[in-house]
């Protein structure tokens, strides 16, 4: 089984970090619409509230922190490979 995201209602406790690795084929994790489908970012901000997301994009090398403060994500801290 592959999982995808998180579920809220059922797996208990919110985490407090979370780690999309970024793809080619799949790129909503930045998505930002507050419609369906959701990106991953909108919800986890949202809906979940997760304290600390973070990205990475393994073709650009690119890792992005963010922290959620009243209710918005803010960019702590970014690097790039290279």
């Amino acid at each position: 089984m592959i999982r995808r995201s998180y579920t809220p209602h059922t797996e208990g406790d919110i985490p407090a970090i979370v780690m999309e690795f970024l793809s080619e084929t799949d790129t909503e994790e930045y998505s930002i619409r507050p419609t369906y489908p959701y990106g991953k970012l909108w919800f986890y901000e949202r809906i979940v509230q997760i304290p600390v997301y973070v990205t990475f994009d393994p073709s650009s090398g690119m890792l992005e922190v963010r922290q959620l403060k009243s209710g918005a994500y803010e960019i702590q801290a970014w690097f790039k490979r290279g």
